[in-house]
C-alpha cells in the first residue's frame, strides 16, 4: 500500500463526519495499521456501502457489500464475509476481538457477570473500601474498545487498547478534534451498562448467576441489591453517573 496522504486522509475524516460515523474513521486507521483484521461498516443501505466502497478503495481495502458491508486488507477474510450462503459473522476472526470475550458474550450469561463485577467496584469505591484509581484504569482502558470485555482484568482487552491507542497517537494530528466525542461515547456506553444491570439480571436464571459469580470475585448480595433495585443499588448508580461524568 503506498505511504497514506494527509490529503487523502483529511478527506476520509470528512466523509465519516458528513455521515455522522466519526468512529469509522478510527475503525479504519486500525485495519491499516493491522491492530484489526478488518471493520463491519454497518449498513444495509447499498447506496451508502457503495460511498462507502469507492472511499475505501483509497486505502486498497477489499470492501464486501453483503451482510452489511465489510472491510479489510486480507483477502481470505474478504472471501469468506462475501460467501452468500453459510455465513456468520465470527467476532475473533473478522473484528479481532479477544477469544475469551468472544466466548463470554456467546455464552448463557453473556457479559452481565464483568458489568456486575464492574457495579461490585463502583460500590466499594463509593463506600470507600476500594482505590479509586483501579477504576480509572478499567475507564481508561475501554475508551478505544468496540467489546465488553470479559472481565474487568481482561488482560487480552487491556494489550487490544493499548495497541489502538498508539495508534491513535500516530495519527493524533488528524483525530485530536475527534476524541472528546469519541471517550464520551465510551463513558455512555459504560453507564448504560450500568443502568441496565437490573433488568438484564432479572430476565436471567439466578441459579446459573450464583453458580458464576465466585469464579469472578462477586459479592452474592450485590447480586441481590441489584435484583431488588433497592435504595443501594439506585445510590450506587448515582455515583457512578456523577463520576463517570467527571472522568470526561
Amino acid at each position: 500500500m503506498k505511504p497514506l496522504l494527509r490529503q487523502e486522509l483529511g478527506e476520509l475524516k470528512n466523509f465519516f463526519v458528513a455521515n455522522g460515523w466519526e468512529d469509522g474513521l478510527f475503525q479504519v486507521l486500525f485495519v491499516l495499521e493491522n491492530v484489526k483484521p478488518g471493520m463491519y461498516l454497518q449498513q444495509t443501505n447499498q447506496r451508502k456501502l457503495r460511498q462507502f466502497n469507492n472511499m475505501l478503495l483509497w486505502f486498497n481495502l477489499h470492501i464486501s457489500l453483503r451482510h452489511g458491508g465489510y472491510a479489510t486488507k486480507n483477502i481470505g477474510l474478504f472471501k469468506e464475509w462475501n460467501k452468500f450462503f453459510g455465513f456468520k459473522i465470527d467476532a475473533e476472526r473478522f473484528l479481532g476481538y479477544p477469544p475469551c470475550c468472544v466466548r463470554s458474550h456467546n455464552s448463557h450469561l453473556g457479559d452481565i457477570l464483568s458489568v456486575i463485577q464492574l457495579y461490585s467496584l463502583v460500590k466499594a469505591i463509593r463506600l470507600k473500601k476500594s482505590n479509586i484509581l483501579q477504576l480509572k484504569q478499567f475507564i481508561l482502558n475501554r475508551r478505544f474498545l468496540h467489546h465488553n470485555p470479559c472481565s474487568i482484568n481482561c488482560e487480552m482487552s487491556v494489550i487490544l487498547e493499548r495497541k489502538f491507542e498508539a495508534v491513535i497517537n500516530k495519527y493524533n494530528w488528524l483525530v485530536a478534534d475527534l476524541l472528546p466525542a469519541f471517550y464520551n461515547l465510551g463513558i455512555q456506553c459504560i453507564l448504560s451498562l450500568l443502568e441496565g444491570l437490573q433488568e438484564r439480571l432479572a430476565n436471567l436464571n439466578i441459579n446459573l448467576i450464583n453458580d458464576n459469580i465466585l469464579d469472578m470475585g462477586i459479592n452474592r448480595n450485590d447480586v441481590e441489591e441489584i435484583l431488588q433495585n433497592n435504595v443501594e443499588f439506585q445510590n450506587n448508580l448515582r455515583f457512578a453517573k456523577q463520576f463517570l461524568e467527571s472522568v470526561i
